[in-house]
């Protein structure tokens, strides 16, 4: 593998061999088993730690979102170029000061993370801080541009919405009888038997009316 990062000049180290231990416990990738390797630089009231991980992969979507939670620090800005997604970030704490840097690519067989901590105490000169930043720009994931394949979506992503109603086929349905209601006509007898009274009483007036008029 490659060096981790190119240290601004004249700072000491690489030193605190115990780091690589020390990373070496968190669950990189979200599982066990990373390969780590860790360095540490001291500057003028200024340290730089830089931790680079690998492991074999066959979602390289899922192992890259686990791997951003060990960023540990707020994101201000990510990228996806070149096939690497890259996140960085700055914070300020009681007198400390600190940048931070995750670069995170994948090969055909393995996915790499390389991550870079600037820590400055309140006496740090701020050429030294953009020292150690600039710093951060030469992290080395190993795996080079051209040997990178795209990092895969994880598999967290929503899946499209499916219709859950089967849409209308070939095949022809056949529906159960309806029965509709149908209001029963009007009973008319009662109408029929009053228009034949009032006939025959009208009939019945017609023949005594002449009968009268005979008589008279």
């Amino acid at each position: 593998m490659t060096a981790l990062v190119v240290p601004p000049a004249g700072w000491t180290g690489p030193v605190n061999q115990d780091l690589s231990q020390q990373s070496g416990v968190q669950h990189h990738f979200g599982r066990v088993g990373a390969v780590v390797e860790a360095i540490q630089f001291n500057g003028p009231n200024i340290v730089l730690y830089v931790t680079r991980a690998s492991a074999t992969t066959a979602a390289s979507g899922d192992d890259a979102d686990a791997e951003l939670l060990q960023f540990a620090h707020p994101i201000d800005a990510r990228t996806l170029e070149d096939k690497a997604i890259t996140v960085e970030g700055a914070w300020h704490a009681a007198d400390v000061s600190g940048t931070a840097r995750m670069v995170i690519v994948t090969d055909a067989h393995q996915i790499v993370s390389v991550k870079g901590e600037c820590y400055a105490g309140a006496a740090a000169q701020p050429a030294d801080v953009a020292a150690c930043t600039k710093a951060l720009t030469t992290l080395d994931t190993g795996i080079a541009p051209a040997d990178r394949v795209a990092i895969m979506a994880p598999s967290s992503v929503p899946a499209a919405p499916q219709l859950t109603t089967p849409g209308p086929s070939g095949t022809h349905v056949a529906m159960p009888p309806i029965s509709v209601h149908q209001k029963a006509p009007a009973d008319l007898r009662p109408v029929y038997v009053g228009a034949g009274l009032i006939v025959i009483a009208a009939v019945f007036w017609w023949n005594r009316r002449r009968a009268a008029n005979v008589r008279g």
